[in-house]
C-alpha cells in the first residue's frame, strides 16, 4: 500500500510540474503577442503621447541639453542656426562640438505635409 501511495504521488508532482510548465510556455507565447501587437500599433500611429505633469518651456534648449541631444542617436535632422545636420549622415563620435556656438537656444520644429516632425530648428537667441 505504501508503494502504491509513494508512486501517486510522483505521478502527481510530475503531472503538476508538466502542467506548470505548459501554462508558463503559453503565458510566454501570450505576453510576446501582445507585446508585439502593440509595438506594431505604436509604430504604425508614429505618435505616442506622454502627460507631464509640470509645464516645461521645451522652446528653450540650453547649450548642455544640445550638446547631449547631439551625444545620442538623432531621430530627426537638426539645424543648428546655419548648420544643418542630417540623421543619416551623422556619427556622433566625428562630429566637431566645437562649431556649436556656446548659449541658449529656442527649439522650433519643421512639419512635413502629413504633419510629422521632418527636422528640428535650433536658433541662436
Amino acid at each position: 500500500m505504501d508503494n502504491i501511495k509513494i508512486f501517486l504521488e510522483k505521478v502527481s508532482v510530475i503531472f503538476i510540474f508538466c502542467l506548470a510548465g505548459n501554462l508558463l510556455l503559453y503565458s510566454y507565447k501570450s505576453l510576446y503577442q501582445f507585446i508585439t501587437t502593440t509595438k506594431n500599433q505604436v509604430n504604425s500611429q508614429k505618435v505616442l503621447y506622454e502627460q507631464s505633469l509640470e509645464k516645461i518651456d521645451e522652446s528653450k534648449v540650453t547649450y548642455a541639453e544640445l550638446i547631449a541631444t547631439l551625444f545620442n542617436e538623432l531621430e530627426y535632422d537638426l539645424k543648428i542656426n546655419n548648420l544643418v545636420i542630417e540623421k543619416e549622415n551623422y556619427n556622433s563620435q566625428d562630429f566637431d562640438f566645437s562649431i556649436v556656438p556656446n548659449g541658449d537656444y529656442g527649439k522650433s520644429y519643421v512639419l512635413d505635409e502629413n504633419g510629422d516632425i521632418s527636422m528640428v530648428y535650433y536658433q541662436s537667441q
